[in-house]
C-alpha cells in the first residue's frame, strides 16, 4: 500500500500568484522520500497540502483513503508533521505538555504516555527543560522540542520541513540515525542536502512549484547540470555516498 499518492494536485496563493502543480506524486510504504529545490520552489506549500491546512484541487489519497478537505481523525493520528518554524508550532507552556499533547493525539494510552514522554525527551537531550518556560528557550531547543514526538515512533507518516535548521551540527547525525532506524513512511523538506543524503533513498526536485525531476538520490545529486539549472548545489558527501550505498 502506498502511504502517500497525490494526482493532479493544483493550487495557488491569492495575493503572491504562485502556483503549485504536481500531476503525479508517490511516497511508496516505508519509503524516505527527500524534497529539494530552491527557495519558494513549493516544498512547504505541498506539506502544507498534505496535512490539510491548504484547500487545493486533485487527488490526495494517504494510506489508500482518499482526503477530503481535511484530514480525518484516523489520518491525522497516522501523520506528524513537522513545520519549518517551532514557533509556528508550539502552543503549549512546557516541554512536556508539548510532547504529551503530540502523543495523546495519536491515541497513546494514558498508562505509557508518562514513560513515552520521557524517552522522547531522553533522544532529544531535552528530558532537563521538560518542566520549563518554553518562552524561555532557545529556538534549537524549541526545533528539539516539535522533533521529540518523532522518537516515540508512534507515527505512521511523519512530514518533515527543515528538520535539522537551528540544531547543532552534532545533532544532525544523531537525528538522522533515528529516522533511518524507523521503519516508517518520510516525507523531508530540506535545505540540507547532506542531511537528504543521509536520510533519504529517492528525491524529487520541486522548482516553480512543479516536479522537475524524480529519481535516486545519488542520481540526481550527483548530476551537477540538473543541480545548477535548479538553484542547487551538488553536495560535498555525495562521493562519500556513492562508497558506502552503490
Amino acid at each position: 500500500m502506498k502511504s502517500l499518492e497525490i494526482q493532479d494536485l493544483s493550487f495557488k496563493y491569492a495575493d503572491s500568484g504562485f502556483r503549485l502543480l504536481i500531476q503525479d506524486l508517490i511516497c511508496e510504504k516505508n519509503e524516505s522520500l527527500g524534497l529539494i529545490g530552491p527557495t519558494a520552489s513549493g516544498k512547504t506549500t505541498l506539506l502544507k497540502i498534505i496535512v490539510g491546512f491548504l484547500k487545493f484541487q486533485g487527488r490526495i489519497s494517504i494510506f489508500g483513503k482518499k482526503m477530503g478537505k481535511s484530514l480525518n481523525t484516523e489520518q491525522k493520528q497516522k501523520i506528524y508533521y513537522l513545520q519549518q518554524n517551532p514557533e509556528n508550532q508550539i502552543i503549549f507552556n512546557t516541554p512536556y505538555e508539548e510532547i504529551a499533547f503530540n502523543l495523546d493525539q495519536k491515541g497513546v494510552s494514558k498508562s505509557k504516555l508518562k514513560d513515552l514522554i520521557k524517552q522522547c525527551a531522553v533522544g532529544m537531550e531535552i528530558e532537563h527543560i521538560l518542566h520549563h518556560n518554553i518562552g524561555r528557550l532557545s529556538y534549537g531547543q524549541k526545533k528539539k522540542i516539535c522533533l521529540a514526538p518523532i522518537l516515540g515512533k508512534e507515527f505512521d507518516l511523519l512530514l518533515l520541513d527543515d528538520p535539522v535548521a537551528g540544531l547543532a551540527a552534532g545533532d544532525h547525525s544523531k537525528l538522522a540515525e533515528n529516522l533511518n532506524e524507523q521503519k516508517k513512511s518520510k516525507i523531508i523538506a530540506s535545505t540540507d542536502l547532506d542531511f537528504i543524503l543521509k536520510t533519504c533513498r529517492r528525491v524529487i526536485i520541486l522548482n516553480n512549484g512543479k516536479v522537475v525531476s524524480s529519481g535516486k538520490v545519488n542520481e540526481i545529486m550527483s548530476n551537477q547540470q540538473l543541480m545548477e539549472e535548479n538553484g542547487l548545489v551538488v553536495p560535498l558527501n555525495i562521493t562519500l555516498y556513492k562508497s558506502i550505498y552503490i
